[in-house]
């Protein structure tokens, strides 16, 4: 993956996160960060990345949800720094 994508994906994914919190649509938000780690980095990454989201329900906190998309993105810089070193 070229470094523009991982830029590109990481916009993109605080686009939907600020999107998200600041209209009330969590869940949609949080699904919405899941197909683009999917579209950039296949299924079985993104299963990763967003393990927990499932728990994600239009009664879960902000803050609750702040922290599972902050997990999110230190599972994606662990794989994308993984990338890297194998290259």
């Amino acid at each position: 993956m070229h470094v523009s994508m991982h830029v590109t994906l990481i916009r993109r994914m605080l686009a939907f996160v600020n999107w998200g919190l600041s209209i009330g649509r969590e869940q949609g938000m949080i699904k919405a960060i899941g197909e683009c780690v999917e579209q950039f980095a296949g299924e079985a990454v993104a299963k990763k990345v967003m393990e927990g989201s499932e728990r994600i329900t239009g009664e879960t906190g902000k803050t609750e949800i702040a922290e599972l998309v902050k997990g999110a993105m230190k599972e994606w810089m662990r794989f994308l720094t993984r990338i890297r070193e194998l290259r």
